[in-house]
């Protein structure tokens, strides 16, 4: 069996502070608007005629997807970034591709559906303001085993 490591960094809090994330929620139960991203992966080095198009292929194909699930365009939609690529399945870095981001708001065409419910485990909850844990800690009480480092997917 490998031996499992744990590199953490000192003074950094895993708990979460459930109060905050509903307050949060709460405040934005309301608002329609909801800023949606997708991405998409572009050959190194095209002309930039060809860049466009491809970016307008890719934003054509994103829009749709949005609009059968109630979302209407409410802004423009923007395109950032340069990035490595990365194949979805393995996680390898493609040499020959870049990833671009293309980002925009949309509004719920109807009244947006309700909040998921998860069950968060007892021993990821804040309860003081000065309370902290380590992910060994909350490994251990949830029952999780962490990947051993020979056996992590490269990012």
């Amino acid at each position: 069996m490998p031996e499992i490591v744990f590199q953490e960094k000192k003074d950094l809090d895993h708990l979460l502070d459930v109060t905050a994330i509903n307050k949060k929620m709460a405040d934005r139960k309301d608002n329609p608007y909801r800023w949606r991203v997708g991405s998409f992966h572009v050959p190194k080095n095209l002309p930039p005629e060809m860049f466009n198009r491809v970016c307008r292929e890719a934003i054509n194909r994103w829009l749709p997807m949005y609009e059968k699930e109630g979302w209407t365009l409410a802004s423009k939609v923007q395109v950032y970034g340069k990035w490595p690529a990365r194949d979805l399945m393995t996680g390898a870095v493609l040499l020959d591709r870049d990833e671009y981001r293309a980002r925009a708001i949309f509004k719920a065409d109807q009244k947006l559906k309700k909040t998921v419910r998860t069950y968060i485990p007892e021993s990821l909850i804040k309860k003081t303001d000065n309370q902290k844990v380590s992910l060994a800690d909350i490994a251990k009480d949830t029952g999780m085993r962490p990947v051993p480092l020979k056996k992590r997917p490269i990012r």
